[in-house]
């Protein structure tokens, strides 16, 4: 599996079980999300992509702790709090680009 989708209702989390069936997926694609928890992606190590929704608002602890293949990240500008230590020990991660029109508080 090269690419999996998750679609959301707006106002839902992104956490470990939403993600449970992500097997070996390298390009994750999320909509209609808001919030992704603490240590969601922690030790992946298939995505090298994720595309993150428009929606999305806040990105919790270690989100991305030790995804070691984790290469780009696009941040949408409606994010306005990202926790410590998310990129934490991604090794190959050569790309975080935030959006124009951030509200990071």
């Amino acid at each position: 599996m090269s690419c999996i989708t998750y679609t959301g209702k707006g106002n839902e989390e992104i956490n470990a079980s939403t993600i449970s069936n992500i097997g070996k997926a390298k390009d994750v694609i999320f909509i209609g999300y808001n919030t992704i928890k603490s240590e969601t992606f922690q030790g992946n190590c298939y995505v090298e992509t994720i595309n993150l929704p428009s929606t999305l608002t806040s990105i919790g602890y270690g989100a991305f702790k030790d995804c070691k293949n984790l290469k780009r990240i696009t941040i949408p500008s409606s994010v306005q709090h990202i926790d410590r230590h998310v990129f934490h020990n991604c090794t190959s991660l050569t790309s975080v680009i935030f959006e124009l029109g951030s509200h990071l508080q």
